[in-house]
């Protein structure tokens, strides 16, 4: 549930460990002994949860199911395509290697993706993504911010990120929705453009010319045509 959408319902104890079935054991007393870093169980739902929290598109990330013959495949998917987080988990008993497509057209050749769990590596070839998941278990896969050539070609098209700090980005496209990011050094430049052009319309204005093209706002009385 921590790579679904929705909230995360953890039931008190669960982050520790606690069992009981039925009442009045489902709800013991919370055994406050346990909640510490020399808990296996406390220390893996802290991470889940700093994961949430470090990546956004996990907590408003749209979902993208991905077609997959024994894996439950998915992305979780912003606006943003260096937030974009690939789920696999195996629910079976034997190791799954599948070849799935990622149709994520912003997804650039040879980028470096990361395990969240294993820190294991995995690279995309032809908007698809091929890694072993070992029994009952998840890969969650988040983008690196690569140095060098493969990072470099997500600087020249999206450099206006905040991930990608020193690139100075005029007008990009920044994600699939074709959104226009102005850079800031860019936007002083074109309001200075601007003040000049409202001055060179006030001193048309005086000459007379604006008064004439005017008049096309203006209301045209009905004539009386019988």
């Amino acid at each position: 549930q921590f790579v679904l959408p929705g909230s995360v319902c953890i039931y008190y104890g669960e982050e520790i460990g606690m069992t009981g079935s039925g009442d009045p054991f489902n709800r013991a007393p919370m055994e406050w002994d346990k909640v510490g870093d020399g808990n296996e169980m406390y220390v893996h739902f802290t991470n889940l949860l700093g994961m949430r929290r470090l990546h956004r598109a996990m907590r408003i990330g749209d979902f993208h199911q991905l077609l997959s013959f024994s894996l439950l495949a998915f992305i979780r998917r912003t606006d943003r395509i260096d937030e974009i987080v690939i789920i696999l988990a195996n629910p079976t008993d034997r190791v799954v290697e599948e070849q799935l497509n990622v149709p994520v057209e912003d997804i650039l050749e040879y980028t470096l993706f990361k395990d969240f769990l294993s820190n294991e590596t995995v690279r995309i070839h032809g908007a698809t993504c091929t890694m072993a998941v070992p029994p009952h278990s998840v890969r969650i896969l988040t983008m690196v911010n690569e140095v060098g050539p493969n990072g470099a070609q997500y600087k020249r098209i999206y450099g206006h990120w905040q991930t990608f700090k020193g690139v100075e980005a005029t007008f990009s496209l920044g994600d699939s929705l074709g959104e226009l990011i102005r850079d800031p050094n860019v936007e002083s430049t074109r309001k200075g453009h601007d003040d000049g052009l409202t001055e060179d319309l006030n001193a048309t204005s005086a000459s007379g010319i604006v008064n004439d093209i005017a008049i096309q706002d203006q209301e045209i009385p009905a004539q009386d045509l019988s």
